[in-house]
């Protein structure tokens, strides 16, 4: 099953995000882009990819012991961003400020345990919190240097803060209408 561990985001932060979607949209009517859902939204702190039942039993117990380490921490919504960067950008995200070192900790601690039980990623990079809004297509993407996209600069975003409680372990499958999530399981934060 391919598989993944987030973060949660508040739901003032999915409103606010689905907000900075529409008005991409409103600008770019005929842009291809691959939104993520509203009910998706989410903070990736590790994708495991495809992984045996075992091999999940493993994860559910290493989040019951991260959880029991780490305290619960505050974030906030910082800027529209895209990756790998807003002037020819694959990803739209909203970056984060606060929490950079209590979630970098958990990840390394994340990845510390999951290295110890025998997990191999090949993607090593480190953890940068945000939000993915969308996805930009390819028939998007640059014609000359320039994104098709258009209004990207202008977008702002509500200082908006939350605390992240609860570690939260899903399984995704791909369809056709776009990622389809199940949490397996969620472990909460020291208080």
């Amino acid at each position: 099953m391919r598989c993944f561990i987030a973060l949660p985001v508040s739901a003032e932060v999915k409103a606010e995000a689905a907000k900075i979607q529409a008005k991409i949209v409103r600008e770019n009517q005929s842009a291809t882009v691959k939104w993520t859902e509203p009910e998706n939204f989410h903070l990736t702190l590790k994708f495991l990819g495809e992984i045996s039942e075992a091999e999940a039993e493993s994860v559910k117990n290493i989040l019951t012991e991260l959880a029991g380490r780490h305290r619960a921490f505050s974030c906030g919504l910082k800027r529209f961003s895209g990756f790998p960067n807003l002037k020819q950008p694959n990803v739209l995200v909203v970056e984060l400020e606060g929490g950079e070192k209590e979630g970098g900790e958990l990840r390394q601690d994340l990845d510390a345990a999951m290295t110890s039980a025998g997990f191999v990623f090949e993607d090593d990079k480190p953890w940068r919190p945000h939000l993915t809004l969308g996805r930009v297509k390819d028939g998007a993407r640059l014609i000359g240097g320039q994104t098709y996209l258009s209004g990207l600069e202008k977008i702002s975003v509500a200082p908006i803060s939350w605390t992240i409680d609860n570690l939260e372990f899903f399984k995704s499958a791909l369809t056709p209408a776009g990622p389809k999530y199940d949490k397996i399981g969620e472990w909460g934060l020291k208080k």
